[in-house]
């Protein structure tokens, strides 16, 4: 399935730049109120007991920052995609984190609060291949592309079940902070961390 991550009409995305709208034009990104935001696709797929993500993002300079260059840091201050994934057989969901430098981070809880840090084996388990990353200079652009592709006995979910979960992509330290995902969450403020809307990766209709 493939989608295209969106904003909360709820939360900040805006950017207040004419010169980026035009940008926005010529790159196809999506027009926000009085500006723009990433422009992010997702291509999900479920095989072979295997979750694959493969993330395409193209974004101003101003929405973005690499700064992360281990596993565990803070990937979402940078220009981060993540993806959530319930593990109902475990009493939680896992959350992955990674930034445009192939760092990740990788937690596991029921809630917000209190997640568990996953250790360097559960790091080894899954993969981040980073494809891209290339500048226009003349148009102040960035575009990374980047794999994920996490096993589903690693997130304790069997081959005959669904996999339920939000796809996400953030950069709450980049000069400007956006917040965009795949299905919406109803909230007044952004957080990702909400598992009552998460829905099945692979049997919904892209939003």
């Amino acid at each position: 399935m493939k989608y295209h991550l969106q904003p909360n009409p709820q939360w900040p995305n805006n950017v207040q730049s004419d010169v980026l709208c035009e940008k926005a034009r010529i790159m196809a990104w999506t027009l926000f109120p009085n500006g723009v935001i990433p422009y992010v696709t997702c291509d999900a797929t479920r095989d072979n007991g295997m979750l694959s993500f493969l993330f395409d993002i193209t974004e101003p300079e101003s929405c973005y920052r690499g700064e992360h260059r281990h596993n565990g840091d803070p990937c979402w201050q940078d220009s981060c995609v993540e993806v959530f994934i319930s593990s109902p057989n475990r009493g939680g969901y896992y959350n992955f984190e990674c930034n445009s430098n192939g760092v990740a981070l990788a937690e596991f809880g029921s809630q917000r609060q209190n997640r568990s840090q996953m250790d360097t084996a559960f790091y080894s388990a899954f993969k981040r291949e980073l494809y891209i990353r290339s500048r226009a200079p003349h148009l102040s652009i960035i575009r990374w592309t980047i794999h994920i592709i996490i096993p589903l006995d690693l997130v304790g979910i069997g081959d005959a079940e669904p996999v339920c979960g939000n796809l996400y992509k953030c950069a709450s330290n980049a000069q400007i902070p956006h917040y965009l995902m795949a299905f919406p969450i109803d909230t007044p403020k952004p957080d990702f961390h909400r598992p009552e809307f998460f829905r099945d990766l692979f049997n919904e209709k892209i939003v």
